[in-house]
């Protein structure tokens, strides 16, 4: 009997013509993504944010866009302004002079900064690639505008609940500009994921896939045939796969052991900091010590010795949201019983020499 055709994917459209863009390099620092820049330190969505995000090494910066009663592009991320400003009421109620002049973003820790446009952004850090949030469709025609105008479309990725929005942004724009999927065709790749169908190749339309670390993907993302059946297809179609947002260095290990392309996170720095400890540890054939816990009184376990590296490393069997017990991460070998027994604080950490962290991509000669 002749085998079933596959149904074709839920809200389809009109198929794309030419060469997809490459996606972004794969680079190590291209693999950890600025959510709101550093926003677990800093004002999110705001230039503060955006250049310790920067600073810290991270080159891939998110933000989101809504639009001013004037039309101005502005990066932020609620519809109003009651959260995290000074202001109340919808940001679209607002003229641009307005917001400029008044408006007081607060962040944790005590900080503060302005509203940002995204023109402002874009011109800032012309040597950056960002992943732009439509958070209103009212914001279309503009943000086209500012991407035309800045000639930045050859770095930025596009993300919207509905591909037919990010379609319109690509053919106003720039063939270059990337995009991601839909949330009805990720609807329908995670099902072929989940019976083993093959996907329809009209996805090849998106670069890339965005799965939200809380969620339903997050359960389906635990089993591992489904993780790899959905990675696999994914990449067969030219797909990158990225997770977010991702606080949890357990996880962000078990994600990149897993084949994740790229995680978002509050914490872009610290990130990348693992990142890098990742590299010269691969480049040497040895582990190296991995940085402390996001914050102070984060429940996340200290990684304080290669053994323990070692075993959140390898534990990408368990549970994404649950933290290996203690017994788990001291019962180990008599040699490294004796090492583990030891207070965090007594423990030699070796840095890596500036050689190393040349080899892994932290310096460039000039």
């Amino acid at each position: 009997m002749e085998q079933a055709r596959l149904p074709r994917v839920i809200g389809t459209s009109k198929k794309f013509e030419g060469p997809l863009p490459p996606r972004f390099a794969s680079h190590f620092r291209e693999r950890v993504i600025a959510h709101r820049g550093s926003s677990g330190l800093y004002p999110e969505n705001t230039m503060m944010a955006f250049r310790h995000a920067w600073d810290g090494g991270c080159r891939v910066l998110e933000t989101d866009v809504q639009v001013t009663a004037d039309g101005v592009v502005v990066c932020f991320h609620d519809a109003t302004l009651d959260r995290i400003t000074n202001l109340n009421g919808p940001i679209s109620g607002y003229t641009w002079e307005i917001l400029a002049t008044t408006a007081v973003v607060h962040g944790p820790n005590g900080w503060r900064d302005r509203i940002l446009k995204l023109d402002d952004l874009l011109v800032a850090f012309p040597y950056a690639q960002f992943i732009i949030d439509i958070k209103n469709p009212a914001a279309i025609d503009a943000l086209i505008e500012v991407i035309n105008r800045t000639r930045s479309a050859g770095r930025i990725c596009v993300s919207h609940s509905w591909a037919s929005y990010l379609e319109e942004v690509r053919a106003r724009t720039s063939p270059l500009l990337q995009r991601t999927l839909g949330w009805e065709n990720l609807a329908e790749l995670i099902r072929c994921a989940r019976l083993g169908l093959k996907p329809d190749p009209h996805l090849r339309v998106s670069n890339w896939a965005h799965i939200p670390y809380d969620g339903v993907m997050s359960p389906l993302m635990r089993n591992p045939v489904f993780a790899e059946r959905f990675m696999s297809m994914a990449h067969d179609l030219g797909i990158g796969v990225r997770v977010w947002s991702v606080n949890s260095f357990t996880a962000m290990n078990q994600f990149w052991n897993m084949g994740i392309d790229a995680v978002t996170t509050d914490y872009p720095e610290r990130a990348i900091e693992m990142m890098i400890n990742r590299e010269a540890r691969n480049r040497r054939g040895e582990l190296l010590v991995c940085p402390s816990a996001l914050t102070s009184n984060s429940t996340e376990p200290r990684c304080t010795t290669p053994e323990q590296v070692t075993q959140v490393a390898q534990s990408a069997q368990a549970d994404l949201s649950a933290q290996p017990s203690q017994g788990a991460r001291t019962s180990s070998t008599p040699s490294q019983r004796s090492t583990q027994s030891a207070p965090a604080e007594s423990i030699t950490m070796k840095r890596p020499s500036r050689r190393e962290l040349r080899l892994a991509g932290h310096y460039r000669k000039s």
